[in-house]
């Protein structure tokens, strides 16, 4: 296991700004998926309180 650990620290470095990026990447994307749910389950709901009408 520390064997482990320290190559992981080792390869830290060089790999920082490229896996802030991919998590910053990851996020909007995430962030994205979420607010078109959100929408969709809004349009879904008007539309069914529509029908309730």
């Amino acid at each position: 296991m520390p064997v482990i650990g320290a190559s992981f620290w080792q390869e830290r470095p060089s790999l920082g700004q490229g896996t802030c990026s991919q998590l910053a990447i990851s996020r909007l994307g995430w962030a994205l998926v979420l607010s078109v749910a959100a929408t969709v389950s809004l349009f879904t709901l008007a539309r069914d309180a529509d029908r309730a009408k």
